[in-house]
């Protein structure tokens, strides 16, 4: 990764950009996954960090990142998705933000937030076909999932239904838990 890093910077200042802070979700969500030593076997693990506005997907083969894409989801996608749906009318959606109906959503809101998990598993699967996981012939193990949006109702288990593998929480402040 030290190598790959040094030369996104000399890439960067080759273009003309000042030298500035890089950021590498992706690179170090994978470093820290393979130091908790959670994953049981060499199969391909995927790891989805939900945040504020978008969301990192990872895939990890033979501990190693192997993939990883940036996805339009969020904390505030389900947000906008229940504003949207008060917007239009909608009697039963009573307070929009998600953050107060976490634990208690209304049926309305169930399938609203329904309707955002569908959009995020059409991602996840596009990137899956992307990275080729059936042309490798391998498959998910299981799926690790951490971040702010995280503990979004029902996510865990909506993966679990779409994707078919066991879905987790990945608390990466393990370690530094006595």
């Amino acid at each position: 990764p030290k190598e790959i890093v040094e030369k996104r910077i000399s890439l960067l200042k080759a273009a003309g950009f000042p030298q500035a802070v890089i950021t590498l979700d992706s690179l170090g969500l994978a470093a820290a996954f393979s130091h908790l030593k959670v994953q049981q076997s060499d199969a391909p693990v995927m790891l989805l960090d939900v945040g504020e506005k978008k969301s990192t997907l990872n895939i990890v083969y033979d501990s190693k990142l192997r993939c990883s894409r940036c996805l339009d989801f969020g904390r505030t996608s389900l947000d906008n998705i229940l504003d949207d749906s008060k917007k239009q009318g909608d009697e039963e959606v009573v307070q929009p933000d998600l953050k107060k109906n976490l634990t208690r959503p209304s049926l309305t809101q169930k399938a609203a937030i329904k309707e955002a998990y569908r959009s995020l598993i059409r991602e996840i699967n596009l990137s899956l076909r992307s990275w080729g996981l059936e042309r490798r012939g391998v498959a998910l193990a299981r799926a690790f999932v951490t971040g702010v949006g995280s503990k979004a109702p029902d996510l865990k288990e909506f993966i679990n239904s779409e994707l078919g593998i066991p879905v987790n929480d990945l608390n990466l402040l393990l370690p530094f838990i006595k």
